[in-house]
């Protein structure tokens, strides 16, 4: 659990637009089984909209284990993991503070966020509409 609740404020800390690191309290934790490929790559803007630049700075299947519900949220899930590769994570987060980022699942952008600081423990997560929990759970 006190990993959990320090992935979710990491992630808070990295800007998912999520509002902020809010302090949230009562989340419904559903348990999952998945492994999912997850990327990170820098983006650029064309044409007034963020696209990932390719190749990967980070590619990796990470295990899923809880989803997170928070009712400030709305229908939205946080869908907290770790990179295994922690000093790249670290190396990434570091070279893009204030800039945008891309993170994708399963080829699928999910979210770009901007990097606010350098995180050394491999913890991310990303907020997911029922749609997308749907598709990939």
């Amino acid at each position: 659990m006190k990993h959990l609740l320090l992935s979710i404020i990491s992630t808070a800390i990295v800007a998912i637009s999520t509002g902020g690191c809010v302090e949230k309290s009562n989340p419904k934790i559903t348990e999952v089984d998945r492994n999912l490929k997850i990327s990170i790559n820098q983006t650029e803007i064309k044409n007034g909209t963020v696209t990932p630049v390719s190749p990967a700075l980070l590619e990796e299947t990470v295990h899923i284990s809880n989803l997170v519900h928070y009712a400030e949220n709305g229908d939205s899930v946080t869908v907290p993991f770790y990179f295994s590769n922690v000093e790249k994570y670290s190396e990434i987060t570091g070279n893009n503070i204030e800039k945008q980022i891309a993170i994708s699942i399963n080829g699928k952008i999910i979210a770009t966020p901007t990097v606010k600081m350098q995180l050394n423990n491999g913890a991310c997560s990303v907020l997911l509409s029922p749609e997308q929990v749907s598709e990939l759970f």
